[in-house]
C-alpha cells in the first residue's frame, strides 16, 4: 500500500500542476455555500486562504440583495486551522449570512486578512413546499485527477452556468486526498478539489456526506487552542448543519425534499447513538411538507459491483440496521457510493423486489425504496459485477458523470426525474417516481 501511495503522491502533485488549479495569491479561495440547521433565512460559506494561520487576521462576508446592491449586511468569520496527512499551513473560515428573504438572490463577497473575493450571486433556500419545484445535482467518489473529477466538474459547471442547480450533493470519498485512508493524505489535493469546484459550490449550496477516504485525523487549532481531530481535513474546511453530530451526520431541506446523512465509519448498528438519531429524524419528517425523504451514505447497502459483495447485498451490516427503518418511514431514495460504478434497484426490500419500473423507467407509487449509486463522479472505475445479476439490480454503468435531479409537482402527481449524465453530457440513465400528490 506505501508504495501506491508513494505513486499516487507524484502522480497527484504533477496532475495538479497540469491542471493549473493554483491558489489565489494568498487571498480567499475554495469558496462553498452550505445550508444551516435555522432554515431558508441563513446561508453559510466556507473558504480558505493559503496565509499560514499564525499571521491570520480577521475574516468576514458582506451580502446584498441583488436586486438592492447598497442595501448591505456583513458578519464577521471564525477562524482556524488543521494539520493532518502530509501537513497544511493555510487558514480556514466560516461565517453565516443571516436574515436572508427566502428564494431571494444575493450577491456576496468575503474577505480574510485584507485581501477580498471576487463576487458571487446566490438564491437563498425557498421556504419548505412539498409542491415547489427544485433541481439537484448527485455526486459521490469525486477527486480531481484521481481519475476523472476534474473532467465530471467541469461538465457539471458548464450545465450549472447554463442551468442553474438549486443544490447539489456528494455521497462521500470527496478530494481522493489520499487513496490508502488514513496514511499520506496530500493536504494540497484538498486546496485543488475546493478550487476545482468553486463555480458551482460558491454559487449554490454544495452539501456533503462523508466516506472511508475522509478519515485521515489530524489537530484543529482556533482561540481556544489545538486539539485532536479525526477526520480533519473534511470536519474542519466546511461546516454542514448542526442538527446531528457535526459533520458526520445531519440532515437538510430543500423545498419539498428532506435529506438525512448518514455516516457509515462510526457505529449505525440497531440502537447506536447514530441509528437512533436517524430513527428519530425519520420519525419527526413531516411528509405533507417534505413529500420526498432521502438518505445519503458512502458505503452501500445495495450494489452489483462484485467487490466487497457481502457488504453490499441483503443480510449485510448495513441493510440488517437500515432497511426496516427505511421500509417503516417510506424513504424514497438511498444516495451511496464506494463502489466505483453505477446502480439503479428495483424498489426493494431485504432482497425482495418489491416494484418496477415501465418500459420508459417510470416508478409508479413504488412499495419501498429505490438506491441510486452515483460513484462515477471521478475515481478509478474497475468493476466487475456479480454474476448472475441479482433481481434488484436493474441498471450498472461505468460511465463518469453525475446524477440530476428534479423534483416537482405535475397535476396530481409528485415526481422525480433523474437522469445519469456523462462528462461529454449524454444521458446514460433514465428513470422517474410518480407518486400522489394527495
Amino acid at each position: 500500500m506505501a508504495s501506491s501511495a508513494t505513486s499516487f503522491r507524484s502522480l497527484s502533485l504533477i496532475g495538479v500542476s497540469l491542471l493549473r488549479i493554483t491558489a489565489a495569491a494568498q487571498g480567499p479561495e475554495q469558496l462553498s455555500l452550505a445550508l444551516t440547521a435555522n432554515g431558508p433565512t441563513e446561508m453559510a460559506i466556507a473558504w480558505a486562504s493559503m496565509d499560514a494561520w499564525s499571521t491570520a487576521t480577521s475574516g468576514s462576508v458582506t451580502w446584498a440583495p441583488t436586486a438592492s446592491p447598497g442595501d448591505t449586511a456583513s458578519a464577521s468569520a471564525t477562524t482556524h486551522t488543521y494539520t493532518g496527512g502530509l501537513g497544511w499551513t493555510g487558514s480556514i473560515f466560516w461565517a453565516t449570512m443571516t436574515d436572508l428573504t427566502p428564494s431571494a438572490s444575493y450577491t456576496y463577497t468575503v474577505e480574510s486578512n485584507g485581501n477580498r473575493s471576487a463576487p458571487f450571486t446566490f438564491h437563498a433556500a425557498p421556504l419548505p413546499n412539498a409542491s415547489a419545484t427544485a433541481r439537484f445535482a448527485v455526486l459521490a467518489d469525486m477527486g480531481t485527477i484521481e481519475l476523472l473529477g476534474f473532467e465530471v466538474a467541469a461538465e457539471l459547471i458548464k450545465e450549472h452556468s447554463a442551468n442553474p442547480f438549486d443544490i447539489s450533493f456528494i455521497s462521500g470519498d470527496l478530494s481522493y486526498a489520499t487513496v490508502d485512508p488514513p496514511n499520506f493524505e496530500i493536504q494540497q489535493l484538498w486546496d485543488a478539489w475546493g478550487r476545482q469546484d468553486e463555480p458551482f459550490a460558491a454559487t449554490a449550496p454544495f452539501m456533503m456526506t462523508v466516506g472511508n477516504h475522509e478519515s485521515s485525523p489530524g489537530t484543529i487549532t482556533n482561540a481556544s487552542g489545538t486539539f485532536p481531530q479525526e477526520f480533519a481535513a473534511f470536519t474542519t474546511r466546511w461546516q454542514m448543519p448542526q442538527n446531528g453530530r457535526g459533520n458526520y451526520y445531519f440532515y437538510f431541506d430543500y423545498a419539498p425534499a428532506r435529506v438525512v446523512t448518514l455516516n457509515t465509519e462510526e457505529d449505525y448498528s440497531t440502537g447506536s447513538a447514530q441509528w437512533n438519531w436517524i430513527e428519530a429524524t425519520f420519525a419527526a419528517t413531516d411528509r405533507s411538507t417534505y413529500p420526498w425523504l432521502f438518505l445519503s451514505l458512502h458505503r452501500p447497502i445495495y450494489s452489483a459491483d462484485a467487490d466487497e459483495e457481502n457488504a453490499h447485498i441483503p443480510g449485510g451490516a448495513l441493510s440488517v440496521a437500515l432497511e426496516p427503518l427505511l421500509l417503516k418511514y417510506k424513504v424514497d431514495v438511498v444516495f451511496e457510493g464506494h463502489q466505483h460504478c453505477y446502480d439503479r434497484t428495483a424498489s426493494v426490500y431485504n432482497g425482495t423486489v418489491m416494484g418496477l419500473p415501465d418500459a420508459s423507467g417510470t416508478y409508479t407509487s413504488p412499495p419501498a425504496t429505490i438506491y441510486i449509486n452515483q460513484a462515477t463522479s471521478g475515481a478509478v472505475m474497475d468493476s466487475k459485477f456479480i454474476t448472475p445479476t441479482p433481481a434488484w439490480s436493474l441498471v450498472r454503468g461505468t460511465t463518469y458523470g453525475f446524477g440530476r435531479m428534479t423534483l416537482a409537482t405535475e397535476g396530481a402527481s409528485r415526481t422525480l426525474r433523474y437522469e445519469y449524465v456523462s462528462t461529454n453530457g449524454t444521458v446514460v440513465d433514465r428513470w422517474a417516481i410518480v407518486k400522489s400528490a394527495a
